[in-house]
């Protein structure tokens, strides 16, 4: 399973996230101009677009192993 996972350190104040733009599902949410985007993981389909999308590399997918 691909997880996203927002690095709070390399994501400045934007006053609007370019990732949360990208994404398809509207998993990316931005409260408000300035504010750091929070990810909804039930919307998220894993597809990638937001992570390109950030200028700061701030926006990764991790890998994380499925349980049984």
């Amino acid at each position: 399973m691909v997880v996203v996972w927002i690095d709070g350190e390399r994501c400045p104040p934007c006053l609007r996230c370019l990732a949360a733009v990208a994404c398809l599902n509207g998993a990316l949410v931005q409260d408000g101009p300035g504010s750091l985007p929070v990810l909804d993981p039930d919307r998220c389909s894993g597809c990638g677009f937001c992570g390109p999308a950030c200028p700061y590399d701030a926006i990764a997918e991790r890998e994380v192993p499925a349980y049984a």
